[in-house]
């Protein structure tokens, strides 16, 4: 029996849920008397020995079970905490170590790192403006029957009183075309496309029905009305809705018509703020009588006369060094002189070349390149 007893100590080292031994009731069987009543009571503080230990050992397993529990409640509650922080949007999660740790601090949401803001993007460069157009109006002169053609070269920008406007007077023989024949449009696209800002340029007829030369002016008879047609007629129709000022408008002409530009700048002082002539000349060429040889009239055409009224305007004077016409000859460094007398400094360029249009053609880059720097 003592081995039993030792078999049935150790109850506590039982698994939870094992099976205690149970005594079948023919083990009693041929005990007698007070023997058999002793052993009774022996068995009784035996079996309530083994009962208090089996007790024990419940109790005890029920508490580990419980703290089992517990702890596997806490690490399921934190691990739920972990993935709704994860799936939730907006804050950041917090690490699954500090939410196992301390639940609190798991709970409290953490401030959204802020999106870098996106840059801007550069805008776009504007386009380049594309070949100009040329077209040709048909006006009617003051003193003179018919219509006169004015051809006209419009870059390809938006028209307003910003944009200049140059006009070019022909010589003689000459017609409007003659300067579009000579490459202005063309090159006035290419100085625009690498970078030159953008003009219109008007060409005129200054041809009359009375005098074959006109000298751009007024005839003193009151029949070729050239000068005022280029004022009154010409200027208007050309800039339309868009009229321009001083600033924004320039006159420049080759040969008679070089003369004409800086003839007709210096009696309208208040219309242009640049000239340029080309092989011109400044004195009194007058052939056809168109001043009536009238010496007030030719004065009042003369430009030597009124260098005084150039002071302001910017001036450019251009001439061929194998100019050999006579009326040409040596004006354009007679002029500037007269002028540097008044305290007017104008730009005198002689270059290579004749008195005709290729000479003419040559000049386009100079000529752009002056009028810029006026605008």
């Amino acid at each position: 029996m003592a081995g039993a007893e030792r078999t049935f100590m150790p109850t506590a080292q039982f698994s939870a849920g094992a099976q205690l031994p149970q005594r079948s009731k023919g083990d009693n069987r041929g005990m007698a008397g007070g023997a058999s009543g002793r052993r009774v009571r022996r068995r009784r503080r035996v079996t309530a020995v083994a009962v208090l230990n089996v007790q024990v050992a419940v109790l005890l397993i029920a508490a580990g079970v419980g703290v089992a529990g517990a702890a596997a409640r806490q690490e399921n509650q934190a691990g739920y905490r972990s993935v709704a922080s994860h799936s939730a949007p907006g804050p950041s999660a917090p690490s699954s170590d500090a939410t196992a740790s301390d639940p609190a601090t798991a709970s409290v949401p953490q401030p959204a790192t802020p999106a870098a803001a996106a840059t801007p993007e550069a805008p776009a460069a504007p386009a380049a403006p594309g070949p100009g157009h040329v077209e040709v109006l048909h006006l009617a002169p003051p003193g003179q029957n018919g219509l006169k053609d004015v051809w006209v070269y419009r870059p390809d920008v938006p028209d307003s009183s910003s944009l200049p406007v140059v006009y070019f007077l022909h010589g003689v023989p000459g017609g409007a075309a003659d300067v579009f024949n000579a490459g202005l449009a063309q090159a006035l696209d290419r100085e625009i496309a690498a970078g030159a800002k953008p003009f219109v340029v008007a060409s005129p007829d200054g041809n009359g029905s009375s005098h074959d030369d006109t000298e751009w002016a007024n005839a003193a008879d009151g029949t070729d009305q050239i000068e005022s047609f280029v004022v009154d007629v010409v200027i208007p129709a050309v800039e339309g809705d868009h009229p321009r000022d001083q600033a924004h408008r320039a006159i420049t002409g080759f040969s008679m018509g070089g003369y004409g530009a800086v003839n007709i700048a210096l009696r309208n002082r208040d219309l242009f703020g640049q000239v340029a002539s080309i092989a011109g000349y400044f004195h009194i060429d007058d052939p056809a009588g168109v001043f009536g040889r009238n010496g007030a009239v030719e004065s009042a055409n003369r430009p030597l006369d009124h260098v005084d009224r150039a002071v302001g305007l910017r001036i450019l004077l251009v001439d061929g060094d194998h100019d050999n016409e006579p009326v040409v000859a040596g004006e354009s460094q007679r002029f500037a002189a007269a002028l540097a007398g008044v305290g007017v400094t104008a730009e005198l360029d002689i270059v290579p070349g004749g008195h005709d249009w290729q000479l003419v053609s040559s000049q386009f880059p100079t000529l752009v390149r002056f009028l810029n720097a006026g605008w």
